[in-house]
């Protein structure tokens, strides 16, 4: 059920990603312009595949748990993360 506590606890768009993420991941992200949740999702959103490149010391697999991450945070967040398949999405 989701109480007024529950969503307290629950990740936010506007949080830091230093709340959610281990210490040497979140400095970097931050580093790299991502500072917090929504500035995140809206970069994977926008790159794509390639949403970590400028993320230093991040590689393919730590990107997919970040991304699995936030993809189950949807709810809580209000942020769909969605990953196109080739870069960036491209208007219809």
């Amino acid at each position: 059920m989701d109480t007024p506590q529950a969503r307290r606890n629950a990740p936010q768009a506007h949080d830091s990603v230093a709340a959610w993420f281990e210490p040497l991941l979140s400095e970097r992200l931050s580093q790299a312009g991502f500072g917090t949740l929504r500035q995140l999702v809206r970069r994977i959103n926008d790159a794509g595949m390639t949403w970590w490149y400028p993320v230093r010391g991040i590689g393919v697999r730590r990107a997919e748990r970040v991304v699995q991450w936030l993809h189950e945070q949807q709810e809580s967040t209000g942020m769909e993360v969605s990953l196109p398949a080739h870069g960036r999405r491209h208007a219809p």
